[in-house]
């Protein structure tokens, strides 16, 4: 076992011929605790092997030591994502400031894992600086770079923006400022409250977990978005019996997320699933990203079904 073995030991192995070899023996140096590995780590962030590079990074991450952020600062523009994720992680438990505007700028990395990686170094780091970037950052990213985003801000302390971005049109930017609200403990209380009565059952849900964490007990409104008969009496038709239930629940929690278009699409998001749970779930996160999608498919399925008649 790698942790078994000295440091030494693990240094040898760490020029060794076997990238795999090289890449646990970075892993087992930096929960060593041996900063007398730093040069030697930091050496490894030029390995050929990416595997090497990632576990460099993350070791160096562990043991905490400055003399290595220029160089993750330099892991930064790595081909690999996952490295340059790595990297950001390590910048942001060795708390250098001087990573920062680096930090910033991985914010808008092309890869939704260094972005979410960079939220939360942000976090870590401390500097109140990130907030307005983080700000921005709340409608500029979407899924979990958004949720990711909204608690780093929560987390510095920003409950001005966040208690704006409560007032968003898109419900995933307000679900994603309660999550942030839900770190900021008692000054978010009032915007806590506000938020039990949003539209959106998961945004009240939220509100009223974070409140109940500061030991305010908060009751929520519960989803009252109902299907119509018909479009019920699809999913019976086509689902198994048990599925019915779980079909049910996605599709309610899609008309009370897309209340423009979504009377008007339950019926033939029903039609295209084909009694699969998993299709209706992709064509509902579908109908979500752009409804006219869901128009063109069924158009195609209209056409194809008139052929076969």
């Amino acid at each position: 076992m790698e942790e078994e073995r000295t440091v030494p030991e693990l240094l040898q192995a760490l020029g060794g011929q076997s990238a795999r070899a090289r890449a646990r023996a970075a892993s087992a140096l930096g929960a060593k605790g041996d900063r007398g590995a730093v040069p030697h780590l930091i050496q490894a962030l030029d390995d050929p092997s990416p595997s090497v590079r990632a576990a460099a990074a993350q070791a160096l991450g562990r043991l905490g030591d400055e003399r290595a952020v220029p160089h993750l600062i330099r892991a930064l523009e790595d081909e690999r994502w996952t490295i340059r994720a790595k990297a950001v992680e390590a910048l942001g438990y060795i708390g250098d400031k001087s990573a920062f505007p680096h930090l910033v700028r991985a914010l808008k990395d092309r890869k939704s894992g260094v972005q979410m990686a960079a939220a939360e170094a942000l976090a870590r780091l401390g500097d109140k600086r990130a907030v307005p970037h983080l700000a921005r950052a709340l409608d500029a990213t979407t899924g979990r770079v958004l949720l990711k985003v909204g608690w780093a801000l929560g987390r510095l302390g920003g409950v001005s923006e966040l208690s704006h971005a409560l007032r968003s049109e898109e419900w995933r930017v307000r679900e994603a400022a309660v999550i942030g609200l839900g770190e900021a403990g008692w000054k978010a209380v009032p915007f806590l409250f506000r938020a039990l009565n949003d539209e959106l059952q998961e945004v009240r849900k939220q509100a009223a977990a974070a409140l109940r964490r500061l030991g305010i007990p908060a009751p929520y409104k519960k989803r009252q978005e109902k299907l119509s008969p018909v479009v019920l009496g699809r999913i019976r038709k086509d689902f198994p019996p048990q599925r019915q239930a779980e079909a049910i629940a996605l599709l309610e929690r899609y008309l009370e997320r897309d209340r423009k278009h979504g009377r008007n699409l339950a019926y033939k998001i029903v039609v295209l699933s084909e009694g699969s749970v998993a299709s209706l779930s992709g064509l509902i996160k579908t109908a979500l990203e752009d409804h006219r999608d869901i128009l063109y498919f069924w158009e195609v399925h209209k056409r194809r079904e008139k052929r076969n008649r």
